[in-house]
């Protein structure tokens, strides 16, 4: 069974390393997928998520509390989510460094959570385990090769407490064009306008792919988020429309029972709107602030090409 583990920073990552080599120890037939290592050199970084998010039948989120708002885990997580209608699907937000009342603020409180302690791992190894259509293992083999081997994810869960937490910011525009200038600025007093000039564009390009980078997650993320939006508007439109059974005559309850039920459905469906709406408000500063970002780099680019060229 194909296992997606999703990781946003160094901490996030380090874990999600360690659990991509330990899960086949204690399950042999697990394939964990990890972008930092089973992404083959020259592939479509893209490409290789969005194929890898579509055949997995099971997510390990990897949440520090740093992350737990990043746009990339969200889109990963949603998008295993989405296959809901596989029974055998599942995604389980992973919590390093803190415990489950912690995740407030993120729309990952909507999962089952485990704390990546023993007990919690043990939980989550569980949970894969009862995912598999095939080559699972009974709970007394399981308990055997979860004490065995629990000892080698320990020490890199431990390691990774011992980091702290570090402050991870988006850097505004402003920041980003003065780091970018900054840069530039060391390079342009190299004597040689060519070399100069190949520098300056190598500082672009860098550049330019972080920026295109959060440009694509930010506008995948949006596009996640309109299309719940659209499919908790229909199914609203199909719940309001239902006709609901009256109260029958001579005590029976089983209208009424059904008018509840139906407007309760009703309620969540509404309270799952109002979310995705905040989500996609949010999605959509973001694209539009990754958009302004991928701008400001090709004119920026434009004006060192005009600067320094050789003619």
């Amino acid at each position: 069974m194909k296992v997606f583990i999703s990781w946003s920073g160094p901490r996030a990552k380090a874990v999600a390393l360690a659990l991509r080599e330990w899960l086949p120890d204690v399950i042999q037939n697990l394939e964990p997928w990890m972008s930092e290592k089973d992404i083959p050199s020259g592939s479509r970084w893209n490409h290789e998520v969005t194929s890898e998010l579509e055949e997995s039948s099971f997510g390990i989120v990897v949440v520090t509390p740093e992350n737990q708002t990043a746009p990339w885990l969200l889109f990963e997580a949603g998008a295993i989510a989405k296959r809901v209608s596989d029974s055998q699907t599942r995604v389980i937000p992973y919590l390093v460094g803190m415990g489950k009342s912690d995740l407030t603020s993120s729309p990952l409180t909507t999962f089952q959570m485990e704390v990546a302690d023993k007990e919690g791992t043990w939980s989550l190894l569980g949970s894969v385990n009862g995912c598999m259509t095939e080559g699972g293992l009974d709970t007394e083999r399981l308990r055997k090769a979860f004490d065995k081997y629990w000892g080698d994810l320990e020490p890199h869960i431990g390691a990774v407490l011992e980091m702290g937490c570090p402050v991870e910011l988006q850097p505004t525009t402003g920041e980003m064009l003065q780091r970018i200038l900054g840069r530039l600025a060391d390079v342009a007093e190299v004597p040689d306008p060519l070399t100069a000039r190949e520098q300056m564009l190598f500082i672009m390009g860098e550049e330019a792919v972080e920026a295109r980078r959060f440009l694509a997650l930010s506008t995948m993320l949006t596009h996640q988020y309109r299309a719940e939006l659209r499919d908790l508007h229909a199914r609203a439109v199909m719940v309001e429309t239902l006709p609901a059974q009256p109260v029958e005559e001579g005590g029976s309850h089983a209208g009424e029972n059904s008018i509840e039920r139906q407007q309760a459905s009703l309620r969540k469906i509404k309270e799952r709107i109002a979310e995705a709406k905040v989500n996609l408000h949010g999605a959509e500063l973001e694209m539009h602030d990754a958009q302004r970002r991928v701008h400001l780099h090709d004119d920026l680019k434009e004006r060192v090409l005009r600067l320094h060229d050789p003619s």
